[in-house]
């Protein structure tokens, strides 16, 4: 639901000119947002977007009116950031990019209806406020190199995105409603993303539920990815603490340090993981967290 302060605000991009001016750049910054203008130039099929002002990410933290009045606005095109705040409220913007048609169609009906531009070639823009800072993104099929969408937003580097938008010279209003608030652009881009086959959503994980131990070694090597460690360094600064009771071309069998006594050896690590199975309760160990795990019990002090 719409706020009512964004009720007030009426924030209609479709009610701009329809040329590109001073007067149109003077519109959207009133309305709350960063401005920017825009000279298109031609390569091949293509529409190379170039920014007329230098510096423009800076422009985030703080623009002037004073400066947009300033600006060269004899242009074909104005732009806004993403990424960043609508000024004087608690809303950030951000929008789908569609370079797909076809997606766009497909997915129609998995984002919620918002104000939508068509560009220079055949792709759609959906530009929401959200309440939740929106992350850029970008969704390929696999192989690919050109995006199916994308979501402008902040990038890694903290830095906001442009978004071309009408009145810019062949840029067309589709869909001429307010911008619609929600609360996580990128999450509404997961749903879409699943329903063109780009993104598989991670399965929940309940009490009621149990993982299989194939599901639990698979999220342990996420894990072990996100610990940037190398394993079997550690396996072999931990391997004098543990009871060896053999060894294969595959795995150690070990007497289990967390269920003694352990006659049958129910522990093993595994070399071509380099991950700890416990099998009296099926917990995965990553060698970290093992070693975490023996240095809370004891069994290994001091630095190792």
């Amino acid at each position: 639901m719409i706020d009512k302060y964004v009720r007030k605000l009426e924030v209609n991009l479709a009610s701009l000119p329809s040329k590109v001016s001073v007067e149109v750049a003077l519109r959207l910054y009133d309305l709350g947002f960063t401005v920017v203008p825009i000279k298109l130039i031609r390569e091949g099929d293509r529409w190379k977007k170039v920014p007329m002002v230098e510096g423009w990410p800076e422009l985030a933290e703080e623009q002037d009116r004073r400066d947009v009045e300033t600006y060269y606005w004899n242009v074909d095109g104005v732009a806004i950031l993403t990424g960043v705040k609508l000024r004087g409220t608690d809303y950030y913007v951000g929008a789908l990019d569609f370079d797909d048609e076809r997606a766009f169609r497909r997915s129609l009906f998995e984002f919620p209806a918002s104000y939508i531009e068509r560009t220079p070639r055949g792709g759609f823009h959906v530009i929401y406020l959200t309440r939740k800072k929106p992350k850029y993104e970008q969704y390929r099929l696999p192989g690919q190199r050109g995006e199916v969408f994308s979501v402008l937003g902040e990038t890694e580097n903290g830095k906001p995105k442009l978004c071309v938008i009408y009145p810019t010279r062949h840029y067309r209003v589709i869909n001429p409603i307010p911008l619609r608030v929600i609360d996580d652009l990128n999450k509404v881009a997961r749903k879409v993303a699943e329903k063109l086959n780009l993104y598989t959503p991670e399965p929940e994980i309940t009490m009621a539920v149990p993982l299989t131990l194939e599901q639990e070694m698979r999220y342990a090597l996420r894990r072990q990815r996100i610990q940037k460690v190398n394993p079997r360094q550690i396996f072999e600064k931990i391997k004098p603490y543990l009871d060896i009771a053999r060894e294969s071309s595959n795995y150690y069998a070990i007497h289990c340090p967390f269920h003694p006594p352990d006659a049958h050896p129910s522990f093993a690590i595994y070399k071509n993981t380099w991950l700890g199975v416990d099998f009296h309760d099926m917990k995965v160990y990553t060698m970290k967290e093992l070693l975490r795990a023996l240095r809370k019990m004891g069994v290994i002090k001091g630095v190792v």
